[in-house]
This record gives structure tokens, sequence and C-alpha cells, in this order.
């Protein structure tokens, strides 16, 4: 028997033929075996084995040992190396062997594929006992591979990683890929590693590591793949999304072939750098977004600094993927400045009465019945805040807080609750109702709006968005009412109701303890019913008190064939002019005006008559020059004291036609003073241009007249006075010009016909009056 030897040998072109080996011949360019044994060592090596295959080589060497041979006890040992080099990926399934490292074989040839191996490696080692061949144990196993502008499927049926470089080793426990470099479409991979476990258990795990840098849409385009989907659960379409993003993606899962979404586990750190999502809630596109993203399976978080539609604001999105997690699906908590003119931008005007920034804090829910929810606080300290018809401001620098909650039918809102707010000594709770459809208001409920003397609620049903108008009820406690009735000026300085606005459509019943026109003015236990269209009020029907016993109403009333009627009545003059704060010179009074309009429609002219009983002026200032151009020694006395001037009766005839107040034949008399007055007022400037005939000391003029024949001649009958003078007053009402015509002192009665007192004249008929 040879005791050692040696052998070299050389082939041509061939294949080698070994399906247990080799799914397929495997063609063979040439080929190099040197061999080498020794018997009384128990060695054999390969001392070298060289394989050309068309462009890939391979080349190799073994040794195998056996101890204590030609025993029973005799062990074989083998050891074995082999390198591959320049193969191609795509010829990893042809010239894998397949019982070597099978599973790590099987993840390579399915899912690497295009570039070049420059060079793999692989070194075994087994033993056991020689008569046992079967029962040797795989001792070591390394293997590496360098791969070279290689694709990667590394999650089907994700997008495959194109232009991957990687160093592979594994140990038949682990096979690991470190990769380097590589792209997803326009999306760049950094030093990454794929890790394939449990080789040797035969339950294989992936876990993948690898950083990311790339378009947000991309990345998110990435994310929606089945079976993940995440911005599909989101509402988010990845088209819409612009900005770049470096980001730590994180697989692991089971390498099964009827892989379950709930066996993939995914982790996704992120930062996002200018980011932009159009209409990416309640139609608001943001941009400039500078955002950190925390993803898993079971949840985002989403934090940092971006603009909606413009407007600054800070960011904390926190969404939940399992219906068994506690608390919402969806959390949204947004905090910025948003000003009065970005609302305004959006579609809400808030007029006015709201200008300047407001911090906002929004709270976005959506709850694992998909039902939405929206709370707010606000911080209005730097908001300008102004309601003209209250003569209420609050400028900004002064504290101020508000809130809201909206509620949701579906995804629209149909209702605006918890509406308060609290700001330089307003406070005002409310509830808003809207359409579904359009989200117009439909109805506001005020549960209290409480600022200086007002404090009321009230029911507003909006119609038509406010277009038509609105109507509803007021009740409560007091409304002061000084810039509505012209007393007071709005803090803007613009009075309400300009002349080229047409009036909105109203229609509120009343009922307040108090209506304030003035620093203790005011009518008590105020109810009825206001009503007006586009063009005037239609119907008038309120009654109040003034002072402690004096009654007031207003009545203002469609009547027969499309006229209406006209009704003012006050127990006490006096104290209703008070309380109106009109002035402060009448005492007591029954005053009664009546009257129709002129054409049978609502905004005509009205002509009527009025009569004021039983009442006195006192110190009135008008009457004082008056009398004082007269005589100033002789009327001062009668003006003095603040007795006041008594008078009778008064009665007259007008017609208001718009801002246009005309009197005529106004005649009142008392024991001292008669007087006659004619002419017009501009109610909206308070200007007049008046005229008529003062006869002083009227008592004594009348007891003239009582003379037979004689008085007849001097006074020229009942009624008339030889003491008198005529006036004329033009300007304002608070300091007129007054002129007299002292010519007029001594004339004779007969020559003026001035007084026709306690004629008993009715309110005339539409058309008949006259100026």
């Amino acid at each position: 028997q040879p005791r050692s030897g040696r052998a070299e040998l050389k082939a041509g072109e061939g294949r080698v033929v070994h399906p247990e080996l080799f799914p397929e011949p495997l063609p063979v360019a040439s080929a190099a075996l040197t061999v080498a044994g020794d018997r009384a060592s128990g060695r054999l090596e390969v001392e070298r084995l060289a394989l050309d295959l068309g462009g890939p080589t391979v080349e190799g060497s073994a040794r195998a040992t056996v101890a204590r041979p030609d025993t029973p006890d005799a062990r074989l040992s083998v050891e074995a190396a082999v390198t591959a080099r320049q193969v191609p990926a795509d010829e990893l399934p042809r010239l894998w062997p397949l019982g070597l490292g099978k599973n790590a074989r099987e993840w390579v040839t399915t899912n690497l594929s295009h570039g070049i191996v420059p060079e793999a490696t692989a070194a075994v080692a087994a033993t056991g006992p020689l008569a046992d061949l079967s029962a040797i144990d795989l001792t070591h196993f390394q293997a590496g591979i360098q791969a070279e502008d290689m694709t990667v499927d590394y999650f089907h049926p994700l997008p495959k990683v194109t232009g991957l470089a990687a160093e592979v080793s594994t140990d038949g426990k682990t096979f690991t890929i470190h990769t380097k470099g590589g792209r997803i479409d326009d999306v760049q991979l950094g030093d990454g590693t794929i890790v394939i476990g449990g080789l040797d258990t035969g339950k294989e795990t992936m876990d993948i590591r690898v950083p990311v840098r790339g378009p947000v849409r991309t990345i998110l385009t990435v994310l929606d793949s089945p079976p993940l989907g995440y911005p599909t659960r989101l509402d988010l379409d990845p088209k819409r999304t612009q900005g770049q993003a470096d980001a730590q993606l994180h697989f692991q899962f089971p390498l099964l072939v009827d892989l379950k979404v709930e066996q993939l586990n995914l982790d996704v750190a992120a930062k996002l750098r200018g980011v932009g999502v159009e209409k990416v809630a309640a139609g608001l596109t943001a941009t400039e977004g500078d955002l950190t993203l925390a993803l898993d399976m079971n949840a985002m978080t989403v934090k940092g600094n971006t603009k909606l539609d413009g407007i600054p604001v800070a960011i904390d999105w926190k969404e939940q993927f399992t219906s068994t997690a506690k608390g919402p699906r969806t959390r949204i908590a947004v905090k910025g400045d948003v000003d009065a003119q970005d609302l305004r931008s959006h579609g809400i005007d808030l007029g006015e009465h709201v200008e300047g920034p407001m911090g906002a804090d929004v709270l976005f829910t959506v709850d694992q019945r998909r039902r939405f929810g929206l709370t707010a606080g606000l911080n209005l300290e730097k908001t300008h805040l102004r309601i003209d018809e209250l003569g209420w401001e609050k400028k900004p620098g002064v504290p101020g807080t508000g809130k809201l909650a909206l509620e949701f039918q579906k995804d629209r809102v149909t209702r605006i609750t918890g509406l308060s707010v609290e700001a330089g000594g307003l406070r005002a709770q409310a509830v808003v109702d809207l359409a579904p459809q359009t989200m117009a208001v439909t109805k506001v409920a005020v549960s209290q709006l409480a600022v200086g003397q007002t404090d009321l609620k009230a029911d507003v049903t909006v119609h038509n968005g406010g277009k038509n108008g609105y109507s509803g009820t007021i009740t409560g406690q007091s409304l002061d009412a000084r810039v509505l009735a012209g007393k007071a000026d709005p803090p803007s300085g613009k009075k309400p109701g300009p002349d080229d606005e047409k009036p909105l459509p109203l229609d509120f019943d009343l009922r307040l303890n108090r209506v304030v026109f003035g620093d203790g003015r005011h009518l008590s236990d105020v109810a009825g019913r206001m009503k007006r269209d586009s063009l005037s009020w239609t119907n008038l029907d309120v009654k109040a008190r003034a002072g402690r016993d004096g009654t007031v109403s207003l009545r203002y009333l469609p009547g027969a064939q499309g006229f209406h009627d006209v009704t003012i009545a006050a127990s006490d003059a006096g104290e209703t002019f008070r309380a109106l704060d009109i002035n402060d010179r009448v005492q007591g009074g029954a005053l009664s005006i009546t009257g129709r309009t002129v054409e049978p429609r609502a905004d005509a002219a009205i002509e009527g008559r009025m009569e004021l009983k039983d009442y006195a002026l006192v110190d009135p200032p008008v009457l004082a020059r008056i009398l004082n151009a007269i005589s100033p020694s002789g009327f001062a006395e009668l003006m003095g004291g603040g007795k006041g001037i008594r008078f009778g009766r008064a009665v007259g005839e007008y017609r208001k036609d718009g801002r246009l107040l005309t009197v005529k034949d106004l005649r009142t008399s008392g024991s001292a003073l008669g007087l006659t007055l004619a002419g017009e007022v501009d109610i909206e400037t308070d200007t007049a241009n008046l005229r008529g005939t003062i006869v002083p000391i009227y008592g004594l003029n009348r007891l003239i007249g009582q003379i037979p024949l004689l008085g007849d001649a001097l006074s020229g009958g009942e009624g008339q006075g030889i003491f008198s003078a005529t006036w004329h007053v033009r300007g304002p009402l608070a300091d007129p010009d007054v002129t007299v015509n002292p010519l007029a002192m001594l004339a004779p009665g007969f020559l003026r016909n001035l007084f026709f007192l306690g004629d008993g004249k009715e309110a005339p008929s539409p058309g008949t009056f006259e100026k």
C-alpha cells in the first residue's frame, strides 16, 4: 500500500453534473486540482482547486486528518475554504451549492439581483467519528460576500433598493449584510445593516436597520406600500407633500411565506425639513415644517413647528393605530398666534369686533368610533376687541381669555359649544349651531352677556347666514342702550347703522328689567316686540315704566289698507324724557302722540297730532334767552328760582319724513306764558329751524281780554294777546342762534292771530298735513 502521494489534475472545457449540489449542470471552462496525502499522519489535503466558470472563478482548499487511525475511536476532522470572484449576482442561484448555508442561500439568491460580487469566501470545519460519517458535526462555518451595484428586495412588496454596495457575513447562525449607499427612487440610503437570525433553529427572523435621506413624498410613498399603508390610514396623499427627510428605518419580522401584518414590527425616527402638505386638516395647507417623527406599528408622533396657511404654529400630533389603545385615536395639539386678518382670509370675518393677534391653543381629537372633537383656548391679551353697540372696548395689553369647543356630524362642524370670553370687564357665554352642509351659523344661544350696565341673555335665529336678518328673544337684567340711542359715541367713533347700508331685517321679543340711556337714566320693565325689514321698522309694540309710577308705550302697527298707525303715550312725560336722556326741563305731563303713514307702506312719512297736558318747564335755556331778549329784568324773575313755568296744555301737528321732523301750529299756554311754534328739526344732527310767537304773562292778557268791548278791541278777542313778540331759533339745539322781534312786543292783539287753544282737533287723516 502507498504510504504517501501527491497528484495534479488539469481539465479543459466541460461541465459539472451533481444535482445534489447544483440545480443544473455547471459549465466549466477549465479546472485544476492538486491533492496530497500521507498515511502515517492520517492527512489528506486538497492543496488547490481552481475552476474557471467562463468569467467567474472559484478557488479552494481543504484538509482532512484522522486522529488515532486504525482504532475504533478514530476521529475525522475536515477543514475547507473556498473563494469565488467576479460572480454576477444573477448567477448566484446557479453557482451557490444547494447544501451550503441553506437558509442564507435561499434569502440571498431570492432577494439579491443585478450587480456583481467581486469576491465571496467560505470556510468550514467539521469533526466526528470516522466510523460514522453521518455523525460528523459542523464546528465552524464562516462566509463572506462583497457586493457592488446590487438590487435588494429587502421587504416585498416595498420598492427595491438599487445601486447598493454590501459586505455580507454569516456563521451559519446569523446572516449579516452591512450596506453602503444605494437608493430607493430618489431616496439615498446610508450605511445600514440587514441581519437574518435563527438560521440554526429553523425560525429565521429579519432585522433591517437603514438610514435614508430624500424627499418626504418618496418616503411616504414607500410607507404607503402594502402591507404598511400608513399615509392611507391618515387620509394623507403622498403626492400632496413636499420637503426633505433624514430618517432611520427599522424593520423586524419572521421570515415566513404567509407573513401577516401583525407579525411585522416597524420603527421610523425622522427629522423633516421644509415639509409641506396640501389640505392637511380643515382645508389648511401646511408649509415650512421643521418636524420630528416617531412611527411604529402601534402609534405615530409628529412634533415641531410649521405654518398652517401661513400662520406659524407649534404642533404635537399623536396617532394610535390599534383599536385596543386607550384614549383617542387621533390627538393633534396646535399652538400659535393667529391674526384677525388671517381669519378673514379663511372666510371667518369678525368685522371690526376683533383686530390684531390672538393666541390659540387648539386640541383636535378623533376617538376609536371616528367621532371628531375640538377644543380651543384663546389668549386675548394682544387682541383689540370692540362691541360698538354696547360701548365696550378692550385694548391690546389688557388681559383676556376665551374658550370654545366644536361638535361634529361625521367630519363637519355642526355646533360650537362652551364658547366663552372674559376680557376687559366683559363676560360672555354662548352656543352656536351651524348648518351641516354649509357650516353657516343658524342659531346663537347667548346664556350670558355682561359688561358695564348690560347683563342679558339672547336666543337668536340667523336667517340665510345673516343675509335675511335675525330673529329671537332678548331677556335679562339690563341693556346699556346709550350708543344704540345715539346718547354716547361708540369706541370706534363710527355711529352704528350708516345711511349707505341697508338695515338688516330684525324680529325680536324683548323682556328686560332695565334699559339704560344715561347715568341714572333708564326705563324699567321693558317688554314688547320690535320688527323691521330691509327698509324700515314694520312692527313696534313696546311698554315700559319711567320713574316710580310713570308708564310709557310705543306702538307702530299695520292698520287698514296697508297704512301704519303710530301711538305713543306717557303718563309722566317729564320722567319719560329724563329716563330717555332727552332733557330734564319737563316736569310731569301726560303725553299723547298719534299718527299714520301718508302712504300704504311702513317706510312712508308719518303725519299726526301731539298733545301734552299739565306740565311744567324748568329753566329751559332757549326760552330763557327769548324772554331775556324781551325784558331782562321782568322776565328773568319769571324764570328764576327753578320753580318752572306751568302749562295747561300743548297741542300741535307734525310730520316725520326720514330724519326730518316738521312741526305745525304747536300752541301752548299757562298762567304765565303763551307760545306758538312751527318749523323743522333734523333728528340725526340735532339741528333746528323753528319760529313762533311768545306772549308773556298770559294770565294778564287774558284778564284784559275779558273786559267787555274794550277787551276785545285791545286783545283782538279770545285767544289773542296785546303783549307779544316773534322769535326765531336756528342751529344746533344745544346752542342755537336766537333772535327776537321787539317791534311785535306792544302790537295790538287783533293784529296777530296767535293762539287758539282748546280747539279739540283730532289727528289729521293721511295726506292732509301742509307745511
